[in-house]
Order: C-alpha cells, then sequence, then structure tokens
C-alpha cells in the first residue's frame, strides 16, 4: 500500500502560512484563488541597479538573544528593535520592543556617532513614533494596547524624553470622531505628521486612516471606514475618504508630493491618500509573490514597512515576511536591493551586499540626511546600515 503523505503537507502548508502575518492578529480578507508557479520579474532598468553595502551598525546578532544595554555601536544591546525615526540632527530614536522580556517598550537613541542611549520609558506597547516636522525634536508615539494595559494611547514626547497621552488609550477603544479628548481608536499603530502640524494615526483596527489637528484638537477620518456591522470584516477600495476601503495596516509615511503611502498588507497593496482623502493604489498585489520591474507592472506580497526617501526621493518597503529591502524609485522601477522574500526561507544575519545580505524582521526603515538607510533587524536584534551607490 502507497504511503499517504497528504495530512503531512497540509500540515505543512498551514505551518508556513501562519509565519507569513506578524504583529497583531487581524481577521483576513475573503480567499484569492492560489497562484501558479511564479512569473519571471520583469527586471525593468538593469543600468539604474545600485551598488548595495549592508552593515551593522549597532547592537549585535547573538544566537537570537537581545537585551538592553546602552553603548557605542555593537557594544549596545537591542531586544526586537522596531519603527524608527531621524530628527533634525541625525539622530536616530528606535523603538525597543522589550518582547518576552522584563522590561517595558523604551525608546533608545543613537546620535550619528553611534552612541545608543535610553531616551524615554514606561511604555506598554509602543508600536510607532514620528517626528514633528514643524521643529524636527518633538516625538509623537502610538501605543496600541497590545498587550491590555489603560497606558496605550497617543503620546507627545519631549526633547527631554518625557511622555504626555494626548489621547486615546485602553478605557477609549472604539470608533469616535471630535475632540482629541474623547475620541476613540481600534489599535492605533502607525503616525506620520504633516508640515501644518497634522498627525495621522494608522488605525488599524478600524481599517482607516485618522487625522488629528494639533492646532485644533479635533480628529477626523481622512480615510477608510471600520465595519459597520462589528464583525471586523475589510476590504478593498479605491475611492475618497470613508468609500475606500483598506485590510489591516499599521505603518505610514508621506512622499514628496504630500500624499500619504499606506501599506495595505491584507489586500497585498501599496496604496496613496491625497490630502483631501482620494485614495488610490501605487502598486498592485502580487498574490503570493512580490514581483520587480517597471510600474504599474511590480507587485506587493503582505507590504508591512514604507518609507520616504526625501534625499534620493525613493520610496523604501519591506513585506510582512520582514527579510527583503525594496525600492520604488522616482523614475518608476521597482527593484530588490537586499535580502530575500519569503517566511524563513533565506532569512538569517549577514552582511554584504545585495546577494549576500540577510535580515530577520525588517521592522523599522528611516533614512538620514546623506541618504543612507537604516533597518532595524528585529529578530536579529540590531541595527543595520544599507548604502546605495547609484550609477
Amino acid at each position: 500500500m502507497k504511503p499517504n503523505f497528504k495530512p503531512a503537507v497540509l500540515l505543512l502548508a498551514a505551518l508556513i502560512s501562519c509565519t507569513t502575518v506578524e504583529d497583531n492578529p487581524a481577521p483576513q480578507p475573503d480567499p484569492v484563488a492560489t497562484p501558479g508557479p511564479a512569473p519571471t520579474p520583469t527586471p525593468g532598468n538593469p543600468s539604474a541597479y545600485p551598488g548595495v553595502m549592508v552593515t551593522t551598525v549597532a547592537g549585535q546578532y547573538a544566537n537570537g538573544k537581545g537585551g538592553l544595554a546602552d553603548g557605542n555601536g555593537t557594544a549596545a544591546r537591542f531586544s526586537y528593535p522596531g519603527q524608527m525615526v531621524f530628527d533634525k540632527s541625525d539622530n536616530l530614536y528606535i523603538i525597543d520592543q522589550g518582547m518576552f522580556s522584563d522590561y517595558a517598550t523604551t525608546i533608545r537613541k543613537m546620535d550619528p556617532a553611534g552612541n545608543v542611549t535610553t531616551f524615554a520609558t514606561g511604555f506598554v506597547s509602543l508600536s510607532d513614533i514620528c517626528i514633528d516636522p514643524r521643529d524636527g525634536m518633538t516625538l509623537y508615539g502610538v501605543d496600541n494596547g497590545f498587550r491590555q494595559s489603560a497606558e496605550g494611547g497617543i503620546y507627545r514626547i519631549g526633547a527631554d524624553g518625557r511622555k504626555t497621552r494626548i489621547g486615546g488609550g485602553f478605557e477609549r477603544q472604539g470608533y469616535q470622531d471630535g475632540p482629541l479628548a474623547t475620541a476613540k481608536f481600534n489599535r492605533p499603530s502607525g503616525c506620520i505628521m504633516d508640515k501644518s502640524g497634522n498627525l495621522y494615526i494608522a488605525d488599524s483596527w478600524n481599517y482607516c486612516v485618522r487625522k488629528v489637528d494639533l492646532n485644533t484638537n479635533v480628529v477626523t477620518t481622512l480615510a477608510g471606514h471600520p465595519d459597520p456591522t462589528g464583525s471586523m470584516s475589510c476590504g478593498y477600495a479605491d475611492g475618497k475618504g470613508t468609500a475606500a476601503g483598506f485590510c489591516n495596516f499599521d505603518d505610514l509615511t508621506i512622499n514628496g508630493q504630500g500624499n500619504i503611502v499606506v501599506p495595505d498588507r491584507y489586500n497585498h497593496r501599496i496604496r496613496t491618500i491625497t490630502p483631501d482623502g482620494q485614495v488610490s493604489t501605487f502598486i498592485e498585489s502580487g498574490g503570493y509573490v512580490e514581483l520587480d520591474g517597471r510600474l504599474p507592472d511590480a507587485a506587493a506580497h503582505f507590504p508591512m514597512r514604507t518609507h520616504y526617501d526625501p534625499v534620493g526621493k525613493n520610496l523604501f518597503m519591506s513585506s510582512s515576511s520582514g527579510g527583503r529591502l525594496r525600492v520604488a524609485t522616482a523614475g518608476g522601477y521597482v527593484f530588490s536591493l537586499a535580502g530575500a522574500s519569503g517566511s524563513g526561507f533565506g532569512h538569517g544575519y549577514q552582511d554584504g551586499d545585495g546577494k549576500t545580505a540577510k535580515f530577520n524582521g525588517i521592522h523599522g526603515v528611516a533614512v538620514n540626511k546623506k541618504g543612507e538607510i537604516l533597518i532595524a533587524d528585529n529578530v536579529n536584534h540590531c541595527i543595520r546600515k544599507v548604502t546605495l551607490t547609484w550609477k
């Protein structure tokens, strides 16, 4: 009798599918048909490919064990570093998630010389930080309350590291626009701020982007909408304001045109929102594959992080599998710069050029004034630098 491998195959498929989604649990969108063999990616413009070099600049890979220690460069220790942002002096602020450890989420600060210090403490599950471009120093942070604490919410963090909760919180979960003091959010997980004093919040489980006017302290919904039935179903639709549909995201950036860029994770798309709330799709879904090439032929798969580089006018991206860094150039090409895609396949830790470097969870991307890309390599507990040499 022939052996029956079917149960093992089904179990393996289930395990692989469960590893592709990270961070907070959220409902899946409507299922899509399983694609056939992955098509060969269009190379785009080979002459425009940059040279890539990846180095470790802070923290250290130590058999997967993180820690909390200040110091210079690789003498410092991190525990699952996450979202990051630069201030006007090129100081890098890093969320140290402290997962599975005995200390709460902290914000670490690395100066241009590589000195790492602990900047702010006492957060519960801080998920994102953003800089106020009006002074280039004040931080705003969103604590998504994932660890079920009343201390979640939206914070202002001064240059001295002192924090003040200005809205949200575990006791105000839900969906409600209006004065910031009474507005409700459902797992606010990402933030970005424009030059006019508007703070934009990725309201993850309400599937929308909220706008907080810090001049008036009034909250409105810029785009997207929660499920009106309360069953937490999500969808996909371009359109204006609440007519648009998203399906789980926890990151925002603003591009050179002043549009908000949203990595719409479960819709496998990169979306843009104009200041007046018009939503369109910038990079389409590749189903279960990422495709490089000239837009609009390039495709996304579980996009997780995006960051616009005002120096090079490029949009950097990573997926939920967290192993590959990609770029969408101002010229309309999408390149894979370094690392590998697919959960668990090709992941690891290795410095080197774009073909040999490996990451294990790209959970933060930031670009300094020199155009250098800094990566929060989450599971490797370190900060990596990606230097591009454009031809």
